[in-house]
């Protein structure tokens, strides 16, 4: 469903949209969005698509906050397919700007991405360069696009543990901010496993 003018949907919204997307058999989604009150009819059209076996990536917030603490969702689901994305910048740190700075989590955030200054798509078919988690969020998709393009048969779960074990950079300056402290490493992610001793 499109979005009002104002840029703001509803948690309805989002369910008919998670569900229209498991129903036509989607291989990810991209929740470039967030609320703070957890619902159990989203974490219901997230379980179903996680047993379509479909990723789900979410960004983790712009308001500076831990989510272990104040949770997000769908980023803070239990959903075992969701992936929760922090922003980082051109110098491998949590994403801190004037106006906004990357939620971060050590328990609840998985991964952190590229988000500040990304040149994307606008609305009237525009360009225009933006930041946040929302601008992280997808290269984290397009990662586990490419993943299950590389890799057909790879389930959800192997492909999640596949990202935190392997597709990432483990960076001192992200250590505490999420799960393991990496930046997605798409060359890592998609490469054929190592089979030599």
């Amino acid at each position: 469903k499109s979005q009002a003018a104002n840029n703001v949907g509803t948690t309805a919204d989002a369910i008919s949209a998670i569900e229209y997307a498991t129903t036509m058999g989607v291989d990810v989604i991209n929740c470039s969005w967030g609320s703070n009150f957890p619902s159990a009819s989203l974490d219901a059209a997230l379980d179903a698509a996680f047993a379509a076996e479909i990723f789900v990536v979410a960004s983790a917030g712009n308001e500076g906050a831990n989510n272990d603490y104040m949770p997000k969702y769908p980023s803070n689901s239990s959903a075992g397919n969701v992936i929760a994305v922090m922003a980082s910048d051109n110098r491998d740190q949590r994403a801190v700007e004037s106006t906004w700075s990357s939620n971060y989590g050590p328990a609840t955030v998985d991964i952190a991405a590229p988000g500040v200054r990304i040149w994307s798509t606008a609305r009237s078919n525009a360009y225009m360069y933006l930041s946040g988690t929302s601008m992280a969020a997808p290269h984290v998709a397009g990662a586990m696009a490419l993943l299950r393009g590389r890799f057909p048969g790879i389930s959800v779960t192997e492909g999640k543990a596949k990202l935190m074990n392997i597709g990432n950079d483990p960076l001192p300056s992200l250590a505490g901010l999420c799960v393991t402290g990496p930046r997605l490493k798409l060359h890592r992610l998609s490469a054929d496993p190592d089979v030599l001793p």
